[in-house]
């Protein structure tokens, strides 16, 4: 199975119990390690996310997947909120971003590059049209990007 849709099938077994608590799910990626691999779950909610919220998910969370037996090999799970420099998981979330600087890196090479920097000034139907530091406008699909991440403005 790959990464991806591991992932895809973690957020789809603890989505429910993470938004039963009362919080929502932001996303999960699974980093493999030599050992040990790492999977982070990110929880939202509109007042915050405090230490006390991730251990409460964590636990829950660690329960469902010990029964479930989903990720094979040993794992380190780590729950947090997704801060001000977010990574993004999906089109609902690029949409809330739209005129926010984001980096992003692709799962492959787009017009030669891999990785870009600018502002997503428009999302629909699977793409993002981003303008570029050099005043480029790209679109990109979104099933083509290995990771993005909020750039915070200050």
């Amino acid at each position: 199975m790959s990464v991806k849709t591991l992932v895809v099938k973690v957020s789809e077994l603890i989505k429910p119990i993470v938004e039963a608590m009362g919080y929502s799910l932001w996303g999960c990626e699974l980093v493999n390690n030599p050992g040990c691999s790492v999977l982070r779950v990110y929880i939202d909610s509109d007042n915050g996310i405090k230490l006390q919220d991730c251990q409460k998910v964590s636990n829950q969370v660690n329960g469902v997947l010990s029964v479930e037996n989903v990720i094979k090999g040993n794992y380190y799970l780590e729950v947090s909120s997704p801060g001000v420099d977010r990574y993004l998981f999906n089109e609902e979330q690029y949409q809330r971003f739209i005129n926010s600087e984001v980096k992003i890196r692709l799962s492959l090479p787009l017009n030669g590059k891999r990785n870009y920097i600018g502002k997503i000034v428009g999302v629909s139907s699977g793409n993002i049209d981003l303008v570029t530091d050099e005043n480029n406008k790209v679109t990109i699909s979104i099933n083509q990007i290995e990771k993005a991440r909020v750039i915070p403005q200050f």
